[in-house]
Protein backbone atom coordinates (compact mmCIF):
# COMPACT_ATOMS: atom_id res chain seq x y z
CA UNK A 1 0.00 0.00 0.00
CA UNK A 2 1.08 3.54 -0.70
CA UNK A 3 -0.01 7.07 0.06
CA UNK A 4 0.36 10.12 -2.13
CA UNK A 5 1.51 13.45 -0.74
CA UNK A 6 0.82 16.65 -2.68
CA UNK A 7 3.71 19.17 -2.77
CA UNK A 8 6.10 16.77 -1.08
CA UNK A 9 9.15 18.51 0.45
CA UNK A 10 12.47 17.97 -1.31
CA UNK A 11 15.91 19.58 -1.04
CA UNK A 12 16.04 22.94 0.74
CA UNK A 13 12.75 24.74 0.23
CA UNK A 14 11.78 22.88 -2.95
CA UNK A 15 8.73 20.66 -3.36
CA UNK A 16 7.81 18.06 -5.95
CA UNK A 17 4.22 17.85 -7.17
CA UNK A 18 3.55 14.37 -5.73
CA UNK A 19 5.56 12.16 -3.38
CA UNK A 20 4.68 8.46 -3.25
CA UNK A 21 5.27 6.99 0.20
CA UNK A 22 5.00 3.50 1.65
CA UNK A 23 2.71 3.07 4.64
CA UNK A 24 4.92 0.55 6.46
CA UNK A 25 7.61 1.72 8.86
CA UNK A 26 10.23 0.80 6.22
CA UNK A 27 9.47 0.15 2.56
CA UNK A 28 12.15 -1.49 0.40
CA UNK A 29 12.39 -0.53 -3.25
CA UNK A 30 15.31 -2.25 -4.91
CA UNK A 31 18.22 -2.34 -2.45
CA UNK A 32 17.11 0.83 -0.65
CA UNK A 33 14.86 1.20 2.38
CA UNK A 34 12.56 4.21 2.65
CA UNK A 35 10.79 5.31 5.80
CA UNK A 36 7.15 6.41 5.86
CA UNK A 37 8.50 9.97 5.84
CA UNK A 38 10.61 9.54 2.71
CA UNK A 39 9.00 9.09 -0.75
CA UNK A 40 10.29 6.15 -2.76
CA UNK A 41 9.09 7.76 -6.00
CA UNK A 42 8.31 11.35 -6.95
CA UNK A 43 6.15 12.86 -9.68
CA UNK A 44 6.57 16.25 -11.32
CA UNK A 45 4.00 17.70 -13.73
CA UNK A 46 4.60 20.10 -16.62
CA UNK A 47 2.39 21.77 -19.19
CA UNK A 48 3.26 21.44 -22.88
CA UNK A 49 3.60 24.10 -24.02
CA UNK A 50 4.74 25.98 -20.94
CA UNK A 51 2.43 28.82 -19.88
CA UNK A 52 4.82 31.58 -20.99
CA UNK A 53 7.67 32.11 -23.48
CA UNK A 54 10.27 32.65 -20.74
CA UNK A 55 9.44 29.16 -19.38
CA UNK A 56 9.34 27.51 -22.83
CA UNK A 57 11.96 24.80 -22.12
CA UNK A 58 11.11 24.12 -18.48
CA UNK A 59 10.13 20.50 -19.17
CA UNK A 60 13.87 19.93 -19.67
CA UNK A 61 15.80 22.85 -18.22
CA UNK A 62 15.60 26.34 -16.85
CA UNK A 63 18.44 28.25 -18.47
CA UNK A 64 20.13 30.42 -15.87
CA UNK A 65 18.24 28.79 -12.98
CA UNK A 66 17.38 25.22 -11.99
CA UNK A 67 13.69 25.27 -12.84
CA UNK A 68 13.57 22.49 -15.44
CA UNK A 69 11.79 19.22 -14.73
CA UNK A 70 14.54 16.84 -15.92
CA UNK A 71 17.25 19.25 -14.74
CA UNK A 72 15.99 19.19 -11.14
CA UNK A 73 16.10 15.38 -11.11
CA UNK A 74 19.64 15.38 -12.55
CA UNK A 75 20.99 17.72 -9.89
CA UNK A 76 19.08 16.15 -7.00
CA UNK A 77 16.79 19.06 -6.21
CA UNK A 78 13.93 16.64 -6.87
CA UNK A 79 14.11 12.97 -5.95
CA UNK A 80 17.66 12.96 -4.61
CA UNK A 81 16.89 9.76 -2.70
CA UNK A 82 15.00 7.85 -5.41
CA UNK A 83 16.01 5.72 -8.39
CA UNK A 84 12.83 6.22 -10.43
CA UNK A 85 10.78 9.35 -11.08
CA UNK A 86 7.83 10.36 -13.24
CA UNK A 87 7.14 13.51 -15.23
CA UNK A 88 3.55 13.94 -16.31
CA UNK A 89 3.18 16.19 -19.33
CA UNK A 90 -0.18 17.80 -20.02
CA UNK A 91 -0.24 18.32 -23.80
CA UNK A 92 -2.45 21.30 -24.52
CA UNK A 93 -1.24 22.08 -28.03
CA UNK A 94 0.72 20.34 -30.82
CA UNK A 95 1.17 16.57 -31.11
CA UNK A 96 2.89 14.03 -28.90
CA UNK A 97 5.34 13.46 -31.76
CA UNK A 98 6.05 17.20 -31.86
CA UNK A 99 6.83 17.28 -28.13
CA UNK A 100 8.97 14.15 -28.27
CA UNK A 101 11.07 15.67 -31.07
CA UNK A 102 11.18 19.11 -29.43
CA UNK A 103 12.28 17.81 -26.03
CA UNK A 104 14.97 15.66 -27.64
CA UNK A 105 16.13 18.69 -29.66
CA UNK A 106 16.42 20.74 -26.46
CA UNK A 107 18.46 17.96 -24.82
CA UNK A 108 20.67 17.70 -27.96
CA UNK A 109 21.34 21.45 -27.76
CA UNK A 110 22.44 21.03 -24.13
CA UNK A 111 24.67 18.09 -25.14
CA UNK A 112 26.26 20.15 -27.93
CA UNK A 113 26.80 23.12 -25.61
CA UNK A 114 24.74 25.40 -27.88
CA UNK A 115 23.03 26.46 -24.66
CA UNK A 116 24.10 25.71 -21.09
CA UNK A 117 22.26 25.23 -17.80
CA UNK A 118 25.17 24.22 -15.59
CA UNK A 119 24.52 20.47 -15.94
CA UNK A 120 26.46 17.95 -18.00
CA UNK A 121 24.18 16.37 -20.61
CA UNK A 122 24.84 13.30 -22.75
CA UNK A 123 23.23 12.02 -25.95
CA UNK A 124 22.19 8.86 -24.03
CA UNK A 125 19.78 11.04 -22.02
CA UNK A 126 17.41 11.59 -24.94
CA UNK A 127 13.87 10.30 -24.47
CA UNK A 128 13.52 6.81 -25.88
CA UNK A 129 10.88 5.64 -28.36
CA UNK A 130 7.42 7.01 -27.74
CA UNK A 131 4.40 4.75 -27.31
CA UNK A 132 0.81 5.88 -27.89
CA UNK A 133 -2.37 4.55 -26.26
CA UNK A 134 -5.28 5.63 -28.43
CA UNK A 135 -7.95 4.48 -25.94
CA UNK A 136 -6.54 6.46 -23.01
CA UNK A 137 -5.11 9.28 -25.17
CA UNK A 138 -1.80 8.97 -23.39
CA UNK A 139 1.76 8.58 -24.53
CA UNK A 140 4.82 7.28 -22.69
CA UNK A 141 8.58 7.26 -22.95
CA UNK A 142 11.54 6.71 -20.67
CA UNK A 143 14.90 8.40 -20.20
CA UNK A 144 18.01 7.74 -18.12
CA UNK A 145 20.09 10.56 -16.66
CA UNK A 146 23.40 10.89 -14.89
CA UNK A 147 23.22 12.73 -11.59
CA UNK A 148 25.44 14.98 -9.55
CA UNK A 149 25.14 16.63 -6.18
CA UNK A 150 24.14 14.73 -3.06
CA UNK A 151 22.03 11.96 -4.60
CA UNK A 152 21.48 8.40 -3.40
CA UNK A 153 22.15 7.03 -6.88
CA UNK A 154 24.48 8.09 -9.69
CA UNK A 155 21.64 7.90 -12.22
CA UNK A 156 17.88 8.20 -12.36
CA UNK A 157 15.27 6.63 -14.64
CA UNK A 158 12.46 9.01 -15.57
CA UNK A 159 9.15 7.75 -16.92
CA UNK A 160 7.48 10.35 -19.11
CA UNK A 161 3.70 10.03 -19.20
CA UNK A 162 1.90 12.49 -21.44
CA UNK A 163 -1.83 13.13 -21.38
CA UNK A 164 -3.44 14.75 -24.42
CA UNK A 165 -5.84 17.36 -23.07
CA UNK A 166 -7.71 18.15 -26.32
CA UNK A 167 -9.62 16.08 -28.89
CA UNK A 168 -7.63 13.54 -30.91
CA UNK A 169 -3.95 12.68 -30.82
CA UNK A 170 -3.12 16.21 -31.97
Amino acid sequence: MVRFKHEAPQQKSRTVDIGIHGIEEVTFVGPYGYSIYEPFMVVEAKRLPAPSKDREREYVSGIGKATGGIQRFKCGQHGANVEIAVIIGYIEDQSVDHWHATINRWISELVAGTISDGCTWKEAELLEKLTWNDKDRTSASISFHGRFGECLTRSIRIHHVWVVMSAGRL
